[in-house]
C-alpha cells in the first residue's frame, strides 16, 4: 500500500484506532560506528532510525538525494533504500524503533531524511538517555534482539514508560519540523475483526481463509472487496504481507539460523523459504542478514 491510500486530516482519532498502531523498540545504542564498512547499502523502509552524532559525521544518499549530519546533529534517516557513509571517528546515539498501522504503514511517513541541531531538542536527548540507561542495566550486552530478552513485568512497565516518553518527544520535533501524522482510513468493524484475527494466528501455517471467514461473517468476493477497499490487498496478500514482515524481523536479529526462521514461517524446506523471500525482497535471506549486520551498531 501506498501513502496515497493513507491520509493525513487532522491529529485527532479516536482511542481505538490509536490503540491499533503498533509501537516497539528494536535497538538503542550508544558509542563508537562499526568500523571498516565506508559505503553500505541499508534498507530503511522498515521503522525508524534516528541517529545523533556524537562525533564525526554521516552522509546517507538515496537517488540523487543526499544529506549529511555532523557532531550535535541529529538525522531521522529517510525511509528508503540508501547508502550510508560514517566517518572514521563516528560516534554514535542510535535509536531503532517502529511505530506503524495494522497494514505495516509508518504513521510518521516520510521519504526525505531530517537533519537538525541537538541544541534546540535538549528533551529528544535526555528521552534516549534515560531510555539507553534502563536497557543498558537490564541487558548489558544485547545489541539487535533487544525484544526477545526475558524481563520482569514491573521493568517492562518502567521500560513502555520511558518508551513512550521518547515517542512524544520525538513527535513533538516531528511537528516542529513541519510533518503531519499518516492516518489510515477509517475501518469497518468487519476490516477490524479481520485484522485482528490474522494478527492472532501463527505464521507457521497456511492462510486461514475459512477460519476468517468464520471469525467476520464474510466469505468470498465480499471479503476480497472489503480489504481491496480499505488497504489495496486482498485478505492472503495482507496475511503475505505479516509474515514478510515477521521474516524480515528475524533476518535483522542475530538469531534464529535461517532454517529455523524458515520453519517457523511454516515453510518445509528453506530452499522453500529463500526463493520466496527474495522474490519479495529482492536479496536472498542471508544477503538481506549480512546487509543488515553490516549496518548494525556493535
Amino acid at each position: 500500500m501506498t501513502i496515497d491510500a493513507l491520509t493525513a486530516p487532522s491529529e485527532k482519532t479516536s482511542l481505538h484506532r490509536w490503540a491499533s498502531v503498533h509501537t516497539e523498540l528494536l535497538w538503542i545504542y550508544d558509542g563508537p560506528f562499526a568500523a571498516g564498512i565506508p559505503n553500505q547499502e541499508t534498507d530503511h523502509r522498515c521503522g525508524y532510525w534516528v541517529w545523533l552524532m556524537r562525533k564525526g559525521s554521516v552522509r546517507v544518499r538515496m537517488g540523487d538525494e543526499s544529506w549529511v549530519a555532523s557532531e550535535g546533529q541529529w538525522m531521522i534517516c529517510p525511509q528508503g533504500i540508501a547508502t550510508q557513509e560514517f566517518s572514521s571517528d563516528a560516534q554514535i546515539l542510535s535509536v531503532h524503533f517502529q511505530c506503524e498501522w495494522p497494514i505495516g504503514e509508518n504513521l510518521f511517513a516520510e521519504r526525505s531524511a531530517c537533519v537538525f541541531d541537538s541544541a534546540h531538542y535538549a528533551d529528544l536527548l535526555n528521552a534516549a538517555s534515560e531510555l539507553h540507561k534502563l536497557v543498558r542495566h537490564h541487558f548489558p550486552n544485547v545489541t539487535l534482539d533487544l525484544t526477545l530478552r526475558e524481563v520482569e513485568f514491573e521493568i517492562y512497565l518502567h521500560f513502555q514508560q520511558l518508551f513512550c516518553v521518547w515517542l512524544r518527544e520525538f513527535r513533538r520535533v516531528w511537528k516542529s519540523l513541519g510533518h503531519k501524522l499518516i492516518h489510515a482510513e477509517e475501518a469497518s468493524d468487519y476490516l477490524r475483526k479481520a485484522t485482528r484475527f490474522l494478527h492472532s494466528c501463527p505464521l507457521d501455517t497456511e492462510f486461514p481463509r475459512q477460519e476468517l471467514e468464520r471469525a467476520t461473517g464474510l466469505y468470498g468476493a465480499s471479503l476480497t472487496r472489503l480489504f481491496l477497499r480499505e488497504y489495496k490487498v486482498t485478505a492472503r496478500q495482507y496475511w503475505e504481507l505479516l509474515r514478510e514482515k515477521s521474516a524480515r524481523q528475524y533476518l535483522q536479529q542475530e538469531a534464529p539460523p535461517i532454517k529455523e526462521i524458515a520453519f517457523r514461517l511454516g515453510f518445509k524446506q528453506p530452499s522453500h523459504f529463500t526463493k520466496w523471500f527474495s522474490r519479495r525482497s529482492g536479496a536472498a535471506p542471508h544477503v538481506y542478514r549480512k546487509r543488515g549486520a553490516e549496518n548494525w551498531i556493535r
